[in-house]
């Protein structure tokens, strides 16, 4: 298995594997997270909440991260809702985490993945970058937002998606529950997360496709919170 420069891989006991930088990986590994399952719950109901388990854990030296266990949605679900034919997506999410992250973008990026088994029945945690008091943007806009400080915040949101577009991130999964919100003064502080089918280009994102992408981002606003995007001021 070929990992991304900055990455190696942790034996994590039988057929476990941890994909992680080196000084992460063994605080990971003391933290309990060769068994990952063993510490997350289910989601709470509601919307902008995702799909599969996760959990919050302190590393023996400081800091916490983001537990969560891969699972498919969509009509697949039905039939394979957490076997995965191979690393590829979970090693890809970890490359383009990481150079987000050192672009200076912010980015709640997966910084390990805990790989349990083989291909074609592979399961997945990945291990992210936890952003304390910062609910995704379903949860800010379900709730009591007065109108002015809602295009405002949505204002923001439009102005993040330009800056990863400019910088050559494709994202074709923009929702609701994939852009973390957190009040900083007047403002809001914004992060994105779930970077598992996004790409980086070479170049910024062709404007046919942040088209696309951001009307993607619009319906699921329409879907979860049953009214058009505020104005933009």
């Amino acid at each position: 298995m070929r990992v991304p420069p900055g990455f190696r891989v942790f034996p994590a006991g039988p057929r476990r594997r941890l994909v992680a930088p080196p000084d992460l990986g063994p605080q990971l590994l003391a933290a309990g997270l060769a068994r990952p399952e063993t510490l997350v719950a289910p989601r709470p109901d509601g919307p902008g909440t995702g799909r599969g388990p996760r959990g919050l854990v302190d590393l023996p030296g400081g800091g916490r991260v983001l537990v969560k266990q891969y699972l498919r949605g969509g009509v697949l679900a039905r039939f394979n809702r957490d076997r995965y034919a191979g690393v590829g997506r979970f090693l890809r999410e970890l490359a383009v985490g990481a150079r987000l992250h050192r672009l200076g973008l912010p980015v709640g990026e997966v910084r390990a993945v805990l790989l349990a088994g083989r291909a074609p029945l592979l399961r997945a945690w990945g291990m992210a970058r936890y952003v304390p008091g910062a609910p995704d943007l379903a949860r800010w806009f379900t709730g009591e937002l007065p109108g002015g400080e809602a295009a405002r915040l949505w204002a923001s949101v439009l102005a993040l998606v330009e800056r990863f577009h400019e910088a050559g991130l494709s994202h074709p999964d923009l929702n609701l529950g994939n852009l973390l919100a957190r009040r900083s003064g007047d403002s809001f502080e914004l992060w994105l997360v779930d970077l598992d089918r996004a790409r980086l280009l070479n170049g910024p994102v062709p404007a046919a496709r942040r088209a696309t992408e951001l009307g993607r981002l619009a319906r699921s606003f329409r879907k979860v919170v049953g009214r058009e995007p505020p104005p933009v001021p």
